[in-house]
């Protein structure tokens, strides 16, 4: 209940990978960058990036929006990216 979303947003790197994600198929250097959506409050700009193929491969990104559809459980926050929404609980 005293959950506190500015205090996640920032540069994150990926520790573990579900292997059922298209994104990350084929990627090393996963990480996600959370900020602030200006322009849409409550929501939070959610940049996911990688280098496709290994380090020193093409870097690609997919740009979602966050936002918490039922304020009585703030965790839980609805994130939809341009290919799909899905659940995402911190």
């Amino acid at each position: 209940q005293n959950f506190n979303a500015s205090r996640y947003l920032g540069v994150w790197y990926e520790l573990y990978r579900f292997k059922s994600s298209p994104f990350e198929s084929n990627s090393t250097c996963d990480r996600a960058n959370y900020t602030l959506n200006a322009e849409k409050p409550g929501h939070i700009v959610v940049v996911n990036s990688a280098r496709e193929g290994g380090p020193s491969g093409k870097y690609i990104a997919f740009v979602g929006d966050a936002y918490i559809p039922d304020p009585s459980q703030p965790a839980k926050l609805l994130v939809r990216f341009p290919q799909t929404p899905f659940p995402y609980v911190l």
